[in-house]
C-alpha cells in the first residue's frame, strides 16, 4: 500500500527506484534463493545468513518454523524480521522436522502448509528451521 504522510510517499517510490536500478543483482538473487537444504546434518545449530538488499522473494512453506526448502531470505521477510529493500543479516537454527506447517500471509509473502504424508513420518533426514528472535505471535505495530 502507499501512503502519502510528509513525503513518505517518495520514500517508498525511492526504495523502489534504487532496487530496480540495481538490476540485474546477480548475486543478490542467489542469496536470496538460498534454502536451508544443505544445513540438514547441523540440528540444533544457531547460524547466520546475510540477504543484500533488492532481492526476489520466492517460495515459503511453514510459519516459524519453516521447511528447508523454503528460502532463508524470503522466510526472514514472511517473519517481518528484514525487508525486500534493505535486506540484512538473519540468524536461523536448524531443528527437527515437524508434522504440520501453518501457512500464512505476512510482509507481502504467502506461506505454504504442509501437511507430512503418513508414509514420510519417519524420514531421517528432514528438518525445518526457526528464526529465534522471530516474535510472530506477538501483534505487529503499524
Amino acid at each position: 500500500m502507499i501512503y502519502w504522510r510528509g513525503g513518505i510517499l517518495a520514500a517508498v517510490l525511492l526504495s523502489s527506484a534504487v532496487c530496480w536500478a540495481s538490476r540485474p543483482m546477480r548475486s543478490a538473487n542467489r542469496l536470496w534463493a538460498t534454502s536451508a537444504e544443505d544445513l540438514r546434518a547441523r540440528v540444533g545449530q544457531t547460524l547466520s545468513h546475510f540477504c543484500p538488499p533488492c532481492g526476489e522473494t520466492d517460495q515459503v512453506t511453514g510459519n516459524n518454523p519453516y521447511t528447508t526448502p523454503s528460502t532463508i531470505c524470503s522466510a526472514a521477510v514472511h517473519a517481518g524480521l528484514i525487508t525486500r529493500e534493505r535486506g540484512g543479516w538473519v540468524v536461523i537454527k536448524v531443528q527437527k522436522f515437524i508434522e504440520t506447517y501453518k501457512s500464512s500471509y505476512r510482509n507481502g509473502v504467502h506461506s505454504q502448509k504442509y501437511d507430512m504424508p503418513a508414509a514420510e513420518k519417519y524420514r531421517v533426514n528432514a528438518r525445518s528451521f526457526i528464526f529465534p528472535a522471530a516474535k510472530l505471535d506477538l501483534p505487529r505495530l503499524k
